[in-house]
């Protein structure tokens, strides 16, 4: 009805504000209620129609027991329910269905206020039925579906309470209304309360009072099972011959499994000392090795990418999970070492007229920069003198502290859009040999096919070039105004990219630098290199 869903919604929200003071006041009302009842059954009145529609609150919280209209003395026995309105029905307790005389008593009222309390938890009805027949079904044959599954907030000991008083069977209710009081109050105060959950057994014996036919169909079933359990017992022995043959069979199957995954352990850590060896190479073979950082830089990525598979792999073992990440980290610090040490070698450039007038570095900017170099040239002058005289580790450390220092001041100095130039000519200036560094190869997602193609037109080019040298030499025409042929090798390389791939190409190296570099040689050492322009 429009006044029961209205209810439903006040209490609704009453409920969302806080939930175990609504559960409390749920609690209160019904111990209220059931004292009242307690007091009527005391003087032999048995109530018999209770339900929230007459449960009166006034405005100071007390709770009021009305509409005895269909009560009856306890010498009384009678009862009629013919005519009754469904909605009425909802609380009658299964006794009260029957319609027999003499069945009732005071604990049929405690099943009628647990019907209430059960409702103004959850919010819903206990049985749903609207036919009244279906209604009759359900009260006397159901078990209601527990509060807890509507609201899994509802605290489990008034869950208890309020199911022990909606028994089916009277005995096993509260026997009085006052019990049923004091059980509510000890949830209120915190302590523990009388009414225990039903044991599976007791479940069972309930449902097979309700369903006697259900029983006996099941006592002839266990005969009949019994019987055929005699005339299989031949079968089974000849099973269990067969079990034990399929036990070999699985012994034999676990074995080889067991084999296997030895084998499969003894492949993974060969593939880990292998990937180790990689970075071992890296770190003691190539770590002084000036002229092959991308090399090394391709060793490490490739031992990161071998490493973060054997992580996925390993990923229900969290000791070699934590042994691989520890290596991994490792890797990824190198290589952001070697990514300084990259950006650091591209400073030689700064010492180039040339490239700070296509950088349009001007004024004071300019006489920064003068200083940087200056700075950096000695730096170089200084770390050849160490070759001799420092340990390879103490030379890798002090370069890459020199690196970092001398990144971070030629990032004060030139702008944001200054040093990403500076970036791309010395990507153009690399030439070929850009397409080897790593981080190329992933922007433009060179394939393996394209890299080997890149390869053989590099080495054939690098052969006609360095014939050409010698007999440029042997004919005396000075190296300076030769043009080393980079472009034509790039244009080579480039044909061999896709559209999209050359698109990327241009946007990583920028419009074209077509400037000179001072002749090589002098105080400044690379700081005077000479190499022409070289574009796409």
């Amino acid at each position: 009805s429009p006044a029961a869903a209205l209810a439903a919604a006040s209490l609704s929200r009453v409920r969302a504000v806080s939930r175990q003071r609504y559960f409390n006041w749920v609690a209160d009302v019904g111990r209220q209620a059931a004292l009242a009842l307690e007091y009527a059954h005391q003087t032999g009145i048995i109530h018999r129609d209770v339900k929230p529609a007459n449960l009166l609150l006034d405005e100071r919280g007390h709770v009021w027991v009305t509409d005895f209209g269909l009560a009856q003395m306890t010498s009384d026995g009678s009862l009629t329910v013919t005519g009754e309105m469904v909605g009425t029905l909802r609380y009658a307790s299964p006794e009260q269905t029957r319609a027999r005389p003499g069945v009732t008593d005071q604990r049929s009222d405690v099943y009628s206020l647990g019907a209430t309390l059960y409702e103004l938890l959850t919010l819903q009805p206990l049985f749903h039925a609207r036919d009244r027949n279906d209604l009759l079904l359900q009260i006397g044959n159901d078990e209601p579906l527990p509060p807890r599954a509507h609201d899994a907030s509802i605290p489990m000991e008034l869950e208890t309470i309020v199911l022990k008083a909606l028994s089916k069977d009277p005995a096993e209710r509260y026997t009085t209304a006052q019990d049923f009081a004091d059980d509510l109050r000890c949830f209120l105060e915190n302590r523990p309360i009388q009414a225990r959950r039903p044991t599976i057994w007791e479940r069972l014996r309930k449902w097979g009072r309700r369903h006697p036919a259900l029983v006996v169909a099941g006592a002839v079933s266990l005969l009949l099972v019994s019987a055929i359990s005699v005339i299989s017992a031949a079968l089974i022995r000849a099973e269990q011959q067969r079990t034990l043959r399929e036990q070999r069979r699985a012994e034999e199957a676990l074995a080889r499994a067991k084999q296997r995954a030895e084998i499969a352990e003894a492949r993974f850590q060969l593939a880990r000392r292998s990937v180790d060896e990689l970075i071992f190479v890296s770190e003691e073979e190539l770590n002084d090795r000036a002229n092959l950082p991308a090399l090394r830089r391709r060793l490490l990525m490739s031992a990161l990418a071998y490493y973060q598979e054997l992580i996925n792999q390993h990923h229900d073992d969290p000791r070699t999970q934590a042994e691989l990440l520890q290596t991994r980290r490792h890797v990824e610090k190198i290589l952001s070492d070697l990514v300084v040490l990259r950006s650091a070698s591209q400073f030689y450039l700064l010492a180039q007229k040339s490239v700070l007038d296509d950088l349009n570095v001007r004024g004071k900017q300019r006489a920064k920069v003068a200083e940087l170099t200056a700075r950096f040239a000695k730096q170089w002058a200084d770390a050849r003198e160490d070759i001799s005289r420092v340990p390879p580790a103490e030379r890798s450390r002090l370069a890459l502290e020199r690196a970092r220092k001398n990144d971070a001041d030629v990032n004060a100095v030139l702008s944001p859009a200054q040093q990403e130039r500076l970036r791309q000519i010395a990507l153009q200036l690399e030439g070929p040999s850009a397409f080897y560094q790593p981080e190329v190869i992933a922007a433009l997602r060179l394939t393996h096919e394209q890299r080997e193609r890149i390869r053989t037109v590099h080495e054939e080019t690098s052969f006609e070039w360095f014939k050409t040298i010698r007999e440029i030499k042997e004919a005396g025409i000075p190296l300076p105004t030769l043009d080393p042929g980079v472009r034509p090798v790039t244009k080579r390389i480039l044909a061999e990219l896709t559209e999209e791939q050359r698109q990327r190409w241009a946007e990583l190296i920028g419009r074209p630098f077509t400037g000179r570099l001072t002749q090589f040689g002098g105080p400044l050492g690379p700081f005077a290199q000479n190499r022409p322009g070289i574009s796409p």
